[in-house]
């Protein structure tokens, strides 16, 4: 599993998946179970489950608020594709001058 799962991060750098919205997820997983619970020809019911899923994937909402991890930057879009933010700076790491320790 570990390497597969390096593999795999190898050959995606970016591991930000973005929003789902919950239609999404609640219909992938009754296609999921559906087609795991079958076994005849059953199966195909969970086929339009999970194209709906897949149809409703960019139907989301963006959070009103954003917070950082650390919980000391926060972010409220105000319009025009503009964020205000309770900070002048974010918590950026000093440029390291020499050698490692």
């Amino acid at each position: 599993m570990i390497a597969i799962s390096e593999w795999i991060s190898e050959r995606s750098p970016v591991d930000a998946v973005g929003l789902i919205s919950i239609q999404s997820v609640l219909l992938v997983t009754i296609a999921l179970v559906i087609a795991t619970m079958a076994t005849t020809w059953l199966r195909l019911a969970a086929v339009p489950f999970a194209l709906a899923g897949l149809l409703t994937v960019s139907d989301t909402r963006t959070p009103d608020v954003l917070i950082s991890e650390d919980a000391h930057l926060v972010a409220m879009p105000i319009g025009a594709g503009e964020l205000a933010i309770n900070r002048v700076r974010s918590n950026e790491l000093p440029p390291t001058t020499g050698s490692a320790l």
